[in-house]
């Protein structure tokens, strides 16, 4: 992660399980490998040349694993019943709205 992400952020992503759970990577890792963003090299797992061309063409807050640890934190709160689940989906929407808006998401 890059120096420059502060320290409650880094803290944030370690208390959130990083990006999702053991459980839901392996499903997403495989998804990912089924329609061809992802293959095995060895005992590596590598981008393939469409999924670097997906990537690319994304917003960079989109590729920013704290943005997936804010959202993971959210939902711990709507868990915890400190927030309910429709103010997270408002939030949700506010924010695709606004990026739609921006004409930053494809």
């Amino acid at each position: 992660m890059p120096d420059n992400v502060d320290k409650s952020m880094k803290a944030m992503l370690k208390e959130t399980d990083g990006l999702g759970t053991v459980a839901t990577r392996a499903g997403i890792i495989d998804n990912l490998k089924e329609r061809g963003y992802l293959e095995n090299q060895g005992k590596r797992l590598i981008s393939t040349s469409i999924g670097q061309s997906l990537i690319s063409q994304l917003p960079d807050d989109i590729k920013n694993p704290l943005l997936t640890a804010r959202w993971e934190q959210a939902l711990t709160y709507v868990s915890e019943g400190k927030i309910s689940p429709s103010d997270y989906m408002k939030t949700q929407k506010e924010w695709l709205i606004n990026h739609l808006n921006e004409g930053e998401v494809i």
